[in-house]
């Protein structure tokens, strides 16, 4: 599906399915072995070793949300406390939603300027 606003930060970012949950900790957490692969499979992109937290937003919001890399989440899973899945604008989960994946490089400038 072509997605003009993507297209413009497609260098930055890449498109996940994943399944929505809620959590009852205030930690979000997504599958470390699903990044890990989609990470695999970046041309040109390493990320560092140490790298436990990605930068994740739908096409509609303006911010991010941190999500710790974790063995204990599903596959394709993302579980996120009730006010994170707001500022993401999802109000419905369980649900499959369509979320941008910063890439290593764009997440440490994030980190730097914007979180």
């Amino acid at each position: 599906m072509y997605n003009a606003t993507f297209e413009r930060f497609s260098s930055a970012y890449d498109h996940i399915d994943v399944m929505v949950e809620p959590s009852a900790d205030g930690q979000a957490r997504i599958s470390r072995p699903f990044i890990e692969d989609i990470w695999y499979w970046m041309d040109g992109v390493t990320p560092s070793e140490q790298t436990d937290t990605v930068y994740l937003r739908t096409p509609e919001s303006n911010g991010h949300i941190t999500a710790e890399l974790s063995f204990d989440v599903e596959l394709e899973t993302l579980r996120a406390p009730e006010q994170t899945l707001r500022r993401l604008g999802i109000r419905d989960a369980p649900s499959q939603e369509l979320l941008w994946l910063a890439r290593p490089g764009h997440s440490e400038q994030l980190e730097r300027f914007y979180v």
